[in-house]
């Protein structure tokens, strides 16, 4: 029987979030006391070197107090179980229902997006509950090159294509022969206050930062070259967050335009937003993937990755070509429910497409 269960024993990886921790302490001890030896000695250092040692100290800290917390935090969210059954996705104790009217969406990302691995993975799945409510969990899938997490994020991936691949002809089948419908919900209420309360917190952000830029600059007259330094970094610093924040809410805007309302599918017709396709040989659909970072897991869903085509895209999108027109729907910007049950559809319109083709040549 072939396997639908991955059992995942974080508890077992202590040894290697404890080595880490070690590691890190060591450093800073080791730092510290030649900062202290350093300290003794002034005439032999500048004041200059002290400070950026002493800053530096004081950095590596801070990381190895987040890594400490991430961890702990990430121990008590720890994901046990991933289990693919016939009415969904059990993730420990929690359901996620799969069928011809509701996806389930998985996505894993890192807990601090970066180059380091401060928080290790996360993995968020999204979709409806057994209690028929909209639900997304976050579960921690341990540390990023961890080689048991790595390999157990592997056979969650593998699953989830094998399973996947198994339903949908259980679906297509249905919906060819018993003329089932597939529809999709989309519902960007709950990602549009997202926005508006990161640009919020992005632009008291940049007020801080330019009043601490104003106040050290203004300090600084007095030709102090660390004050200076540090006053312009920090005004630096706002305007990249400024930029960052409005660029943000005007990409989301733009978006918004185009996206994804509601998606009904049958073997003969597509409907997106009250817009009607034949499901013929000149329709073509596929889903675009533009400028979403941080993909640990990459390739779990069917997508294609491009460069951006207009201004501001960014996200999945849903293409349709149909007669020479073509029309572009936002979907979001992470994998949901709604996305998976649409990468589902267009897998179907090809399947039921080239099963017209073949039977139009015999």
């Amino acid at each position: 029987m072939e396997e639908t269960k991955v059992i995942f024993d974080l508890n077992s990886q202590k040894s290697f979030v404890l080595k880490r921790c070690g590691i890190l302490v060591a450093v800073f001890a080791a730092l510290f006391v030649m900062y202290l030896g350093m300290a003794m000695v002034p005439f032999l250092w500048d004041a200059r070197s002290l400070h950026y040692i002493l800053y530096f100290i004081i950095l590596l800290l801070t990381g190895s107090l987040f890594y400490t917390v991430f961890m702990i935090r990430g121990f008590k969210r720890q994901i046990k179980t991933f289990e693919y059954t016939p009415e969904g996705i059990r993730v420990n104790d929690d359901l996620f229902i799969s069928d011809l009217d509701h996806g389930v969406g998985v996505n894993f990302k890192m807990v601090v997006p970066g180059k380091v691995d401060l928080g290790g993975v996360n993995m968020t799945v999204s979709g409806i509950g057994d209690n028929g409510k909209r639900i997304e969990k976050t579960y921690w899938a341990g540390p990023l090159k961890n080689q048991y997490c790595l390999a157990k994020r592997t056979e969650i991936h593998t699953l989830i294509q094998k399973r996947s691949a198994i339903r949908r002809e259980g679906e297509l089948l249905k919906i060819s022969e018993e003329n089932a419908v597939m529809t999709a919900r989309y519902d960007m209420s709950g990602e549009k206050k997202k926005r508006y309360l990161k640009f919020t917190a992005g632009m008291i952000c940049a007020v801080l930062l330019a009043a601490v830029a104003l106040i050290l600059l203004y300090g600084s007259l007095s030709g102090d070259y660390m004050t200076t330094t540090i006053g312009c970094f920090a005004a630096i610093l706002a305007l990249t967050v400024t930029g960052y924040s409005v660029n943000g809410l005007l990409r989301f805007k733009s978006n918004l335009k185009r996206a994804a309302e509601k998606i009904i599918f049958s073997k003969e017709s597509l409907n997106v937003n009250g817009k009607d396709y034949a499901v013929t040989g000149d329709l073509s659909v596929y889903i675009r993937l533009i400028g979403v970072p941080d993909e640990t897991m990459p390739g779990t869903y069917i997508v294609l990755k491009e460069r951006a085509t207009q201004k501001n895209e960014e996200g999945y999108y849903l293409r349709i070509r149909d007669k020479g027109n073509e029309d572009l729907y936002w979907l979001g910007m992470k994998i949901d429910g709604s996305i998976s049950m649409t990468v589902s559809i267009c897998s179907y319109i090809i399947a039921l497409k080239a099963k017209a083709e073949a039977s139009a040549s015999v």
